[in-house]
């Protein structure tokens, strides 16, 4: 996906402090609401790198992130896609609430290779049939060393700040959404069990410039179950917006 669309664009693809393979952040500067915390880091990134205005597809949290940063710094957002986002209503999946109570949490975040591997294929996609075994097995893997590196200490930390047993903690209300200035894409797996596609599909409405496409056959992460879905999409946002921009 990454490099088809970097043919036509300049494609920055951050991992956030714990995420991928960067590495997490103290545990005391980890504070609530998360989502504008990692929209502050996001916004210093992009200015680092002289980055003044940029398409921003955020995917699960990073999609909560890629709104606080259009809410919060609406000049460096020229076009937003929510890609199975968080933050666009409480509900989860009960497995993820489960981790949040008292006692459950550690051992519910616990990196091992046995518990990603049944995580990806039962809660963060749906099918991943266009994925080769390697390509799969390169992915479990992958997510398996990204949350070993971050910790279970700090994966605990951040899944309280996420979550509590009811839910997700933030949840842009529907006198959030319709003030974005910028076009919004809002692109969901119809087959997601991990957020719901309901509570999507009622949030876009709310938006003032937005858009609401289901991809059919995916689950939580269309990026890696139909990618060709995904670029196509993101495609779509970067023709309603102006000439000229990044694709962040």
């Amino acid at each position: 996906l990454l490099p088809r669309l970097a043919a036509d664009y300049r494609v920055l693809a951050p991992d956030l402090p714990g995420f991928g393979l960067s590495a997490p952040q103290p545990l005391q500067s980890l504070q609530p609401p998360l989502g504008a915390h990692a929209a502050a880091l996001l916004d210093d990134w992009l200015g680092s790198l002289g980055v003044s205005r940029a398409v921003v597809v955020g995917t699960s949290f990073g999609g909560l992130a890629a709104l606080r940063l259009a809410q919060r710094f609406p000049a460096r957002v020229a076009g937003l896609m929510l890609l199975d986002s968080a933050g666009l209503g409480r509900g989860i999946h009960p497995l993820v609430r489960l981790a949040a109570l008292p006692g459950l949490t550690r051992p519910g975040v616990k990196p091992t290779r046995r518990g990603t591997d049944l995580l990806l294929r039962t809660l963060l996609a749906a099918d991943l049939s266009e994925l080769s075994a390697s390509q799969a097995a390169a992915l479990s893997e992958y997510l398996y060393r990204s949350a070993a590196q971050a910790g279970t200490d700090y994966l605990a930390r951040t899944l309280r700040l996420f979550l509590t047993p009811l839910g997700q903690r933030e949840a842009a209300t529907p006198a959030e959404l319709h003030p974005l200035p910028q076009p919004v894409a809002v692109v969901w797996g119809a087959r997601d069990t991990f957020l719901p596609l309901d509570a999507a599909r009622r949030a876009a409405a709310h938006l003032a410039d937005g858009s609401f496409t289901v991809i059919e056959g995916a689950g939580h992460s269309p990026n890696w179950e139909r990618a060709d879905a995904v670029e196509a999409a993101i495609r779509a946002l970067v023709r309603r917006v102006a000439p000229g921009t990044h694709c962040a």
